[in-house]
Order: C-alpha cells, then sequence, then structure tokens
C-alpha cells in the first residue's frame, strides 16, 4: 500500500478537529487556485461570487461532518449510520441549493460574476472530500456488513451431492 493509500486509511483514526481542519485546507486550496480565474474573469465580483460560493459549500460541508461525527460517537447500528447518511446528505445540499435559487432569482450580479459555476466546482470538492473523510471513519466490521462474528467463507460447508 503506497504512502497515500495508508494516509487516506488513517483518516479514520484523526479527531473530529483534525477532520474539519483538513476539509478547511483542501476549500481553502481550491479556493486558491481558482481565484486567479475568478479575478481575471469578473474581477472583483468574480472573487465576491467564487468566496460566496466556496463558504456556502465549506458550511453544509462542515455541518454534515460535524453531524456525522455526532451520531457516530452515540453509537454503531446501521439505523443510525442511514440516519447519519440522511440528514448529512440534507445539510449539504440545503445551503448550496437554496442560496443558489436565491442567487439566480435575485442577485443578477453574483450571476453573472459566475456564482452558480463557482457553486457546482465547490460542491462537487467538497462532496468528496466529505465522503472520504465520512467513509474512512467508518469501522471496519461496519463496513463489511457483520461484526465479524459468523461464519466466514472458509469455515462453510459445501454442498456435496
Amino acid at each position: 500500500m503506497g504512502r497515500f493509500a495508508s494516509w487516506l486509511a488513517s483518516l479514520g483514526r484523526r479527531g473530529t478537529a483534525a477532520r474539519c481542519a483538513l476539509l478547511t485546507a483542501a476549500v481553502l486550496a481550491l479556493a486558491m487556485l481558482l481565484a486567479p480565474l475568478a479575478y481575471s474573469l469578473g474581477g472583483r465580483l468574480g472573487i465576491l461570487a467564487m468566496a460566496a460560493s466556496a463558504a456556502t459549500c465549506y458550511a453544509g460541508s462542515l455541518a454534515a461532518l460535524l453531524l456525522s461525527d455526532l451520531l457516530r460517537k452515540t453509537g454503531n447500528s446501521p439505523a443510525l449510520a442511514l440516519q447519519a447518511m440522511l440528514l448529512g446528505m440534507l445539510i449539504r445540499m440545503a445551503a448550496p441549493l437554496g442560496l443558489a435559487l436565491w442567487v439566480h432569482s435575485r442577485s443578477t450580479v453574483l450571476s453573472a460574476a459566475g456564482f452558480l459555476y463557482y457553486l457546482v466546482v465547490f460542491y462537487f470538492a467538497t462532496l468528496a472530500v466529505d465522503t472520504a473523510l465520512v467513509v474512512q471513519a467508518i469501522p471496519r466490521s461496519a463496513a463489511s456488513g457483520h461484526s465479524g462474528q459468523g461464519v466466514s467463507p472458509v469455515d462453510r460447508p459445501t454442498d456435496q451431492r
């Protein structure tokens, strides 16, 4: 296993603060990469549109990550994992979608500066990072669908006719 793969696997053992810091670093790095493009296409309004979309997606993703960690600490059942996933999806989508509708209908300045395009880029980036952080936090026994007890494929009797 390579360095990156082992580092990615260690994300599940990191604390909530470290995972939130990693999400923050990813959003800031993407914002720094997009800032020259935003400025060249829209000037100061392009930077404002990019920053507003980054902040919106970051807030939704951070809230979903914190909720996931909170629910994971309260128990480890499949029903709780499903609830955490559904609530995380709702939170992660509600803020960007709501603001996108508002900007599209009310703010022609931000819309003309490319807010919706930056929102799509930041949404998918935060979704990927947040998903990697949440999936790596799932214990191996919960991820495989059993608690490690039971019959392994090697111990199963074969049908001999």
